[in-house]
């Protein structure tokens, strides 16, 4: 993979059992870049992502969103919003994209609770360290 006509990474073959996965390394050695393109968000110069046997290219972004997420250290885009309302976005991919948005927050409160991070919900995400 090229960044800038720079090539940053060659070769990587792995799998992932489920759970949390970390990822190592020091400044400058690929970490955000493998990640993005392992989210999608960066094209592959060769080769492929495969999720559970499946090309990542052949699925839609929702059918991504179900397995994939991905939040950088910064988020400039969005710094209003509070940790609920940022982590409810996760339920739209999930079939919520309908529900009534008290359903969503009260899923989103659910997998704070469940992170240990409930006293973080109102915080906003730009108050927040990296």
């Amino acid at each position: 993979m090229n960044l800038g006509g720079r090539p940053v990474i060659r070769e990587v073959c792995c799998a992932f059992a489920p759970g949390w996965t970390h990822i190592i390394g020091p400044n400058g050695a690929g970490k955000s870049t493998w990640v993005r393109a392992l989210a999608g968000l960066l094209p592959l110069d060769g080769g492929s992502v495969r999720l559970n046997g499946r090309c990542l290219e052949s699925m839609g972004a929702l059918e991504r969103a179900q397995w994939i997420a991905y939040v950088p250290q910064r988020l400039e885009a969005v710094p209003e919003l509070d940790v609920l309302e940022f982590v409810s976005q996760g339920t739209y991919a999930w079939g919520m994209r309908g529900a009534v948005p008290a359903q969503r927050v009260q899923r989103a409160a659910a997998a704070l609770r469940m992170l240990g991070i409930a006293h973080l919900a109102r915080r906003r995400l730009h108050t927040l360290s990296g």
